[in-house]
Parts: C-alpha cells; sequence; structure tokens
C-alpha cells in the first residue's frame, strides 16, 4: 500500500481575499464602519453602553426602593423603538429586583409610569416612537458622551 495521493492538492488562492480597506474598531470585527470607527452594531452596542451608565450616574439609586446596588437601566417603552431608544426621558434606573418584576407585570409598569410621569407624558413618547426613524448613531454617542461628562462633573 502506498501513500501517495491520486488527485493533486489544490493550491492556495494567487490573491490575498479582499479586506475592506477601513473596519471596525472593535478588535475581530471585519465589518466597515460608518462615519466614525464602529460598525452599525457595534456603534448601537456603544450606544446603549453609554446612555445606561447616563441613567445610572443621573439617577444614582433604583426609582422604586432606596436600593443603591445592583442598578440597570429600564427603558418606559421597549428598547426596539430607535427613535427613543437612546431618550433620556424614557429610562429611568431600578435595582435588579424591581427591574425583574416590572418587567413580569406590564400592567403595573404601566401603572407606575403613569404615576411618575403622568399620562399625557407617556402617550407624547409612544407618539414619538411611533414615528419611527433612525437616529444618527455617530451624533448619539457625541452627544452621550457629553451628557455623562456633564453629570460626572
Amino acid at each position: 500500500m502506498s501513500l501517495e495521493r491520486k488527485t493533486p492538492l489544490k493550491k492556495k488562492r494567487d490573491t490575498p481575499r479582499r479586506v475592506p480597506k477601513f473596519t471596525c474598531s472593535i478588535r475581530g470585527c471585519t465589518y466597515p464602519p460608518r462615519d466614525f470607527p464602529y460598525c452599525a452594531k457595534h456603534a448601537r452596542l456603544h450606544a446603549d453602553d453609554l446612555f445606561a451608565r447616563y441613567i445610572k450616574a443621573r439617577d444614582r439609586r433604583c426609582q422604586n426602593c432606596p436600593e443603591t446596588t445592583n442598578l440597570q437601566c429600564a427603558h418606559i417603552i421597549r428598547r426596539r423603538y430607535y427613535a427613543i431608544r437612546w431618550d433620556p426621558d424614557n429610562a429611568v434606573t431600578l435595582c435588579r429586583a424591581c427591574h425583574k418584576r416590572y418587567t413580569e407585570d406590564e400592567l403595573g409598569w404601566q401603572d407606575w409610569v403613569f404615576d411618575r410621569i403622568g399620562e399625557d407624558a407617556y402617550r407624547a413618547m409612544k407618539f414619538r416612537a411611533q414615528r419611527g426613524g433612525m437616529p444618527d448613531l455617530a451624533y448619539t454617542i457625541a452627544e452621550l458622551r457629553a451628557m455623562l461628562k456633564e453629570v460626572a462633573a
């Protein structure tokens, strides 16, 4: 029995694969960036992180109970509505327990929101959410950075 191949091995490509000239600044991501160093996916994640840090720095404690640990950013209207996803009026700080409780109890959450901001303000926010549209992420990130610096100072 011989160990020789009956068919020749395929040759490697003569030309290297096309790699975009500029790539996202997140290590390992090969998607092209937009107007700033992140691709669309990582820009949304970065904006979410900045927004959560801003809301927690602004409120400093759970808005439902006196808890100051395990804080989370809770959106009044769901995050899938990009028009108001990063709007500071659309978020409050809740502790993990309160966030979980209100996530599972939608009617209780709605009552809490109506007591906190009022039904008219909620309807206006809902109208802005339904109008839709994706905000400019570069502007949103710059604005969130400025707001975070202002709160930290």
